[in-house]
């Protein structure tokens, strides 16, 4: 079949998706594509699609004469050769296209071979063997040369390379494949990403979103109107056990006033015995006995306010009839019953300030001064006329914070915030939450730079200018507000910056929000406006803090942007009723961004969910103030709004999970004799070795989160009594059946007692450890239990490749592992164990989630000899990542926190409930 193309196709591109429609419409026929004017148009080359490559490459390779065979960007590359010496060059591309190219001569005998290419072709599908035939002979048909040619010095026999060359030489091929494979497959992922875009932009698409977005708020309601009932269930329940009560008391009341008419009757017989007392006295014990039987009976109806089981362990067994006719008996029950009403409010107060307490738990992070005072600042960096490093735009800042620890000038970084591009005043949405101590001095410095390219390296960014402060600086400020001049480079004014500080709210709530617009205003000249959302939080100063920016959505006027999560601290601070200010801009490439409109809410306005009250006007000030008919600059709508509590790592401590600590120690050759001074497992009576301090600092800390305190404690690298094998996996108490040692004490007895029988050997393996602690970590997948895996060492591993597989297959389970090397030796491929910077892999499979933390002791060592302050050094920086690996697990695995169990409650007490 001849390609031939319309008059008014001109453009290459437009002939190459001609090519590409019609080669896929008729699959494996061969096109003819023609070159040159009409009168002298030459046959360039030849075309066809195929979907079995890999069977026409076989074909080719047996049926013509192939004289080279290789690869290319896109796929496979033969070079051919007929008996008259024209050569043909065939390109098999990984999506199936065939393009065959050379001589005329050469591309008219491969037209007339194509029908018997075909049925080649059809005879290997059949039969597979013959394809494997050719695979497990790849050399005997590479190249096909006469043996004439043999003699002449260009195909004269190489010298054998060495197996490394080779190895070398088919790993490089390997990769160059897997290069081309993943190009390839990243381009078709650009293009379905384009059809996307495509599709999105297409209303009736945005209207299925809309419907999808109702249906699920109509689920929502569902599930809403189901726990109401539910509610309303145990609301019935409740009034029904109220009459119950309010029966019995009204029994109890019958039965007071009856013993009341008795005791009545009889004191009135013994007056009219008695002659001495007149009638005016003989009515006052009545009266005096009627009003302690009322002070008595609202003491039962104040008693009867507290739990039944009080009730009758208290007043029941305290009754006794014969106390009313004793005025001094009466007295002392009287005021027996205010004590017990006292007592009961006390108790009630109690209990409501245990429930304000409980309220009032702030995240883990947070920490108390003396004075017990919650303060954990927000802060906002925004500059003012900074420095403009760029040559053809401004500068693109970003903002560093260092901190200094107690009893330490070393700076360290704390935190970065987000880069924002082209400008000199930026206002950056990333904040720092920092615990405020009152009695501490926690100075603060702030660098900015200019970012220049994606390096994580500061130094390879321009430096804009730094400022140094305190943390009681800026709470101390008015209104919480310092605005601090930056310095740092010599006779220039490097402009300034505003630190703000506020108390964080306790509210561990985040929302999952969306929302689309409508009819927005045209911004741009050549084509439609590409929108954005700006939103703000209201401060109390009533100024305006950003608090999150939307994706942009390129040439719409009618955007759906995508759900977004956002902390409710973070929007509004934990005030539902709090100003939410929204802005909405039209994206530029150079950061000037054009102004649509703005509108205002409220988290509680939000949380109606979509309703006719969650569709915003978007107003222009300026447009509104110029035309008297403006009425907007389009709509933005609420499409979703869900809430969700945020789990901390003591909500699932609370619910029940342990943690299971594992201690391993490294016994090999390299630590030395332990008898000898100069030795890491060196036994001084007077303080603890590197390893003794390692253990000691990380056990006693999580300790706390394991209830039986029993802690298995295993070596490697030993020599083992009496046959002296060597393993990489022995218990330090002896007992291989029962490895587990009682609280950190018994591990380091157990460790002293190892280091007095074992002989010190080799080689430094993890992968027995780390397997035997996977082993049990993928018994239990439930989230009950969470393993954690302690290796002290000092040398380098001889297993690394082992390791890593061990670490990939234990990502998925439960644990995690820390590393503490010590002496002073290089650890430096424990910083690929680490993964913080490139996820750890192992034969092509990466590591799910990063569960390794290493540190170096010698880092925390205190150089006053200060072993304390090493110990909880090295403790805060080994620990610090465990809670982000535990709830990361958690969450990947949907694992939520079991409920609290219900305090202890003392026998006889009844458990009181507050609804």
């Amino acid at each position: 079949m001849e390609i031939t193309y319309p008059k008014d196709i001109k453009s290459m591109d437009k002939k190459k998706k001609m090519k590409e429609a019609l080669l896929r419409d008729h699959p494996e026929t061969l096109l003819l594509d023609y070159s040159g004017p009409e009168n002298k148009r030459v046959c360039c080359n030849l075309l066809f699609f195929t979907k079995n490559t890999d069977a026409w490459h076989c074909t080719l390779l047996t049926e013509m004469n192939c004289i080279r065979k290789g690869r290319i960007c896109k796929g496979r590359q033969l070079s051919l050769e007929n008996e008259q010496g024209a050569r043909l060059t065939i390109n098999i591309y990984h999506n199936g296209t065939v393009l065959i190219q050379g001589p005329e001569a050469g591309l008219s005998e491969f037209q007339a071979k194509f029908g018997l290419l075909k049925r080649e072709v059809q005879k290997v599908l059949e039969n597979p063997e013959r394809k494997d035939q050719i695979d497990e002979k790849p050399d005997a048909i590479k190249v096909r040369i006469d043996e004439s040619c043999l003699n002449t010095p260009l195909y004269q026999p190489k010298a054998p390379t060495s197996p490394r060359i080779r190895a070398l030489q088919d790993n490089f091929s390997l990769l160059e494949q897997d290069y081309f494979i993943f190009k390839e497959e990243t381009t078709n992922n650009i293009c379905q990403l384009q059809e996307q875009v495509i599709q999105i932009s297409n209303p009736n698409v945005q209207l299925q979103q809309l419907c999808t977005a109702m249906r699920q708020l109509e689920e929502a309601n569902k599930e809403m109107r189901r726990e109401l009932t539910s509610v309303k269930q145990e609301l019935s329940k409740r009034e029904q056990h109220t009459q119950a009560l309010e029966s019995q008391l009204e029994e109890m009341r019958t039965e007071l006033r009856s013993y009341t008419s008795s005791n009545t009757s009889s004191r009135a017989q013994k007056q009219h015995v008695t002659s001495q007392m007149d009638n005016a006295s003989s009515s006052t014990p009545s009266q005096h006995t009627q009003s302690l039987i009322d002070e008595k009976d609202c003491g039962r109806e104040e008693s009867l306010r507290r739990p039944s089981s009080l009730i009758a362990g208290n007043t029941r067994s305290n009754y006794n009839i014969n106390s009313i006719n004793s005025p001094t008996l009466n007295t002392f029950s009287s005021n027996n019953n205010n004590n017990n009403r006292h007592a009961a409010s006390s108790h009630s107060n109690i209990d409501t300030r245990c429930g304000i307490s409980g309220e009032k738990e702030k995240d883990i992070i947070i920490l108390c001064d003396s004075n017990g005072n919650h303060l954990n600042p927000r802060r906002l960096f925004p500059e003012r006329n900074l420095l403009d490093r760029d040559t053809f735009s401004k500068s693109d800042p970003i903002c560093v914070l260092y901190t200094q620890a107690v009893g330490n000038k070393e700076w360290r970084e704390f935190g970065r915030t987000e880069v924002i591009d082209n400008t000199l005043n930026p206002d950056f949405v990333r904040k720092f939450i920092l615990d405020y101590f009152f009695e501490e001095r926690q100075n603060l410095r702030f660098d900015l730079y200019d970012v220049d390219s994606k390096s994580t390296n500061l130094s390879k960014h321009d430096f804009l200018g730094q400022a140094s402060c305190t943390l009681g600086e800026v709470v101390g400020s008015l209104g919480g507000r310092l605005e601090k001049p930056l310095g740092g480079i010599p006779n220039k004014k490097c402009g300034t910056i505003i630190v703000k500080a506020e108390e964080l709210g306790n509210c561990r709530e985040s929302v999952l929000m969306q929302f689309c617009g409508n009819k927005l205003d045209k911004k741009d000249f050549f084509g439609k406006s590409d929108p954005f959302l700006v939103f703000y939080r209201s401060n109390e100063d009533g100024t305006f803090t950003i608090c999150h920016k939307t994706e942009v959505v390129k040439n719409t006027l009618n955007p759906v942007w995508q759900a977004f999560k956002i902390p409710v601290r973070a929007l509004c601070n934990g005030d539902y009723d709090r100003t939410i200010k929204v802005e909405v801009y039209d994206w530029d490439r150079d950061g000037s961004h054009d102004f649509i409109g703005e509108f205002s809410t409220s988290y509680r306005e939000l949380s109606r969910g979509q309703s006719q009250f969650n569709v915003y006007e978007v107003i222009n000030p300026k447009k509104k103030s110029k035309k008297k008919k403006y009425l907007n600059s389009g709509t933005v709508t609420l499409l979703s709004f869900l809430v969700d509590i945020e789990v901390t790592f003591l909500d699932y401590i609370k619910g029940g999970t342990q943690i299971n600590f594992t201690v391993a120690i490294d016994f090999t050759a390299s630590n030395g004799n332990p008898a000898q001074p100069t030795s890491l497992h060196y036994m001084n009576p007077y303080q603890l070795n590197a390893y003794g301090m390692a253990l000691r600092a990380v056990g006693e800390i999580i300790q706390d989160y394991d209830s039986d305190k029993m802690f298995p404690a295993l070596g490697f690298g030993a020599k083992l009594p009496p046959d002296g094998r060597v393993s990489h996996e022995f218990a330090l108490n002896g007992n291989p059946q029962n490895p587990y040692c009682h609280g950190i004490d018994g591990v380091m007895e157990a460790y002293y007692q190892s280091l007095k029988s074992v002989q010190l050997y080799g080689p430094t393996n993890f992968s027995p450890i780390i397997n035997h602690v996977a082993r049990y970590a993928a018994s239990v997948k439930d989230g009950s239990q969470y393993f954690i895996l302690l290796i002290i060492t000092d040398g380098v591993i001889s297993d690394m490749a082992q390791t890593k597989e061990s670490i990939v297959n234990a990502s998925g389970l439960p644990m995690s592992i820390i590393i503490v090397g010590v002496g002073p030796a290089e650890f430096d491929a424990m910083v690929e164990l680490d993964g913080d910077e490139v996820r750890i892999s192992s034969r092509g499979r990466y590591a799910e989630r990063d569960i390794v933390q290493f540190v170096p002791f010698r880092d925390y060592i205190d150089r006053t000899g200060n072993h304390i302050l090493s110990m909880a050094r090295l403790a805060k920086d080994v620990l610090a990542e465990i809670p982000d690996q535990f709830l990361s697990y958690m969450r990947t695995r949907g694992i939520k926190p079991s409920p609290a169990p219900p305090p202890y409650t003392p026998p006889g007490q009844a458990v009181q409930t507050q609804i």
